[in-house]
């Protein structure tokens, strides 16, 4: 309803726009997974900082669909390189108890989509569509700081204990 209602497309329009968000995603997790390996760091805060750009600039431009739709690809590019590059991170981390955190980062992921989902059916009802993109960059910048926050990243050590095995060819930042 918000993209028929605020930027004036139509149902065919919203669908492309569905799709192309879909495939935008897509690209992101690659793009994200490849990007994360080399520079684990760098990618979380990038893939951090975009979705809060997009949701933050969602209310100035929604009734234009020539400049939502960039912002909904970007969104979703972000939104599919982050969930890759806090993997990555959360693995380098956490190097002994790697598949534990692994799941855990993704358990919390799930109770982070159900508190944002909260949280902006409480920003429509209180302030519209407007509160729903303007919760999530809150939400988002809160994210990003906690991933600023982080200590860097750990250097990989194979099985065998050898680290240069699965050293990286840059600086991991």
């Amino acid at each position: 309803m918000l993209l028929i209602e605020q930027t004036g497309l139509g149902p065919a329009a919203v669908s492309l726009l569905l799709v192309t968000s879909g495939v935008s995603g897509t690209v992101g997790t690659i793009v994200g997974g490849t990007t994360a390996d080399r520079h684990p760091r760098h990618t979380l805060t990038a893939a951090a900082a975009l979705p809060a750009i997009s949701m933050s600039v969602i209310p100035l431009i929604v009734t234009s669909p020539a400049l939502t739709w960039p912002a909904a690809l970007i969104w979703a590019a972000a939104f599919g390189a982050f969930s890759t590059a806090a993997q990555v991170n959360v693995s380098l981390q956490a190097t002994p108890a790697a598949g534990i955190a692994a799941a855990a980062n993704i358990s919390m992921s799930n109770i982070g989509i159900a508190c944002g989902s909260a949280a902006g059916g409480l920003a429509l009802h209180l302030v519209g569509y407007t509160g729903i993109t303007l919760t999530g960059a809150a939400l988002t910048v809160a994210g990003l700081t906690t991933a600023l926050l982080l200590p860097p990243p750990l250097k990989r050590v194979c099985p065998s204990g050898d680290s240069s095995a699965m050293a990286s060819p840059s600086p991991r930042t």
